[in-house]
């Protein structure tokens, strides 16, 4: 254990933008200041190419966060908070918008510092501290009074040695097994597919149906548009019933209890006078635009949205 121990404020540069003083989309360019956001930092490395650009009034608008090599940045706001990555290269001048901080060390080694807000010390201390009303959120002032090791230099050096060299080989480990986890899901696919579209058809009666995509089908099985098959929900639902939704990744959910505190509250405070009653067993198909075609089975009495199909009889 080390016997020296600071505040990150006391031996770091932290500071955040807060606003970009009304910045709005419509002021983005095609091609100016990188300008990162927290999906760009995600990664084992920082994304500067899937970025959008200020121009350059913009960036000089705030020159103490003008990204150099070494500077950790650190998500400091939502689900994403205590996400933290490296300035391990500066492709192009970049700034950061206002969820994440910039650290520039005097004491620590950027790797280090890096490595250290992975650690599962400071990700307890960040849910200890962290602060907000529905959406998490970490202050700057908070941040500057984090307890942190000093370990000397040449250890400092030496242990992010060590954690690169051996967090590559897990990384690539990681890649393997999601990569493995894909083919998985093409088989997945290719076997349901398979099994609900295998047989003999003749190719003039697939394309008389208009739908040569969907591959053998037994002669004997009817073939039928979905619309056919739906109806929209009518049933009325009240105050008692849970709101559900339905969405690709997770099928059907409860979003009082499956979303975040943020979800949660929308959900109490909506207007549930659109939404219409399913029972458990109804097989849902969402016709809302940005879930358009997610399928669901429902587990629970609840609530749905008015554009929800269900089977019809």
């Amino acid at each position: 254990m080390y016997r020296a121990l600071s505040r990150l404020g006391f031996k770091s540069w932290v500071r955040a933008r807060l606003g970009w003083k009304g910045l709005k989309a419509e002021e983005y360019v095609d091609d100016g200041y990188v300008f990162l956001s927290t999906p760009n930092i995600k990664g084992l490395t920082i994304d500067f190419e899937n970025v959008n650009y200020i121009n350059e009034h913009r960036y000089e608008e705030s020159p103490e966060i003008k990204l150099r090599v070494g500077d950790v940045l650190l998500a400091k706001d939502g689900s994403t908070l205590g996400t933290v990555n490296l300035v391990r290269s500066l492709p192009r001048p970049a700034t950061v918008n206002s969820s994440i901080a910039v650290i520039t060390d005097e004491t620590l080694t950027g790797a280090f510092l890096c490595f250290l807000f992975q650690s599962s010390y400071m990700e307890h201390t960040i849910q200890r501290i962290k602060g907000g009303m529905g959406v998490p959120h970490l202050f700057q002032e908070d941040l500057n009074k984090f307890h942190i090791p000093l370990p000397p230099a040449g250890e400092q050096r030496t242990i992010a040695t060590i954690l690169d060299r051996e967090t590559a080989k897990i990384d690539v480990l990681i890649a393997e097994q999601q990569r493995l986890i894909e083919l998985l899901k093409e088989k997945r696919e290719a076997i349901i597919s398979q099994a609900v579209t295998k047989g003999l058809t003749s190719a003039a009666r697939m394309k008389d149906s208009g739908i040569e995509w969907l591959g053998e089908v037994p002669e004997h099985w009817d073939i039928v548009r979905l619309g056919a098959l739906f109806r929209e929900i009518a049933d009325p639902g009240n105050d008692e019933l849970p709101l559900l939704s339905v969405s690709i990744h997770d099928g059907v959910s409860d979003r009082e209890f499956d979303g975040d505190e943020l979800d949660r509250k929308v959900a109490r405070s909506e207007d549930r006078t659109k939404y219409k009653r399913v029972q458990p067993g109804d097989l849902v198909y969402n016709m809302m635009r940005a879930w358009q075609g997610s399928f669901g089975t429902v587990a629970v009495p609840g609530m749905l949205a008015q554009r929800m199909w269900s089977p019809g009889q």
